[in-house]
This record gives C-alpha cells, structure tokens and sequence, in this order.
C-alpha cells in the first residue's frame, strides 16, 4: 500500500488500556512521501468480525477504506491523531 507509513502512537483510550492492550501501538499513518509502502496481508472478513473488529479498535483509531496496489479495495485502521 503506497502513500502510508507506520508511525507510534500512545493509547489514551482507558477501556482499551483496561483490556491489557500496551499504551503505545504501532499504527498506520499517511505519508507525504508516496513513495512511502507498507506490505502486509490481505484478510477476508464477515461484517460481523468487522464490528467485532471495530468495537476491539482504541477511540483514536478509525476504519477506512484503501485502494491497495493490487486494484483491490480494503479496509485499514488508521490513528485519527498522531
């Protein structure tokens, strides 16, 4: 996925704290550089693990839809503040 670059962010968000989730997490930011890429894996979800995944997620991160290198569309979380 061109124009993203994995940044550090620390979690705020005390029920996902309460979770044992660690205070700083690794997350996915845009790049000014669109030279900037981050591989990974592409993972076939139902709706119902996608809210699952949703409810799982700290309140500073939001779900948003990506065009992958591939053609594909995929969902990604994304900080809303860095």
């Amino acid at each position: 996925m061109r124009g993203y670059k994995v940044s550090t962010i620390e979690i705020t968000d005390e029920r996902f704290l309460s979770k044992g989730g660690g205070k700083y997490q690794r997350t996915l930011a845009i790049s000014d550089d669109k030279n900037d890429l981050i591989k990974g894996t592409v993972l076939e979800l139902t709706n119902e693990e996608l809210l699952t995944a949703d409810k799982y997620e700290p309140g500073n991160y939001k779900r948003t839809d990506v065009v992958l290198d591939s053609g594909k569309r995929a969902w990604i979380y994304v900080a809303t503040e860095i």
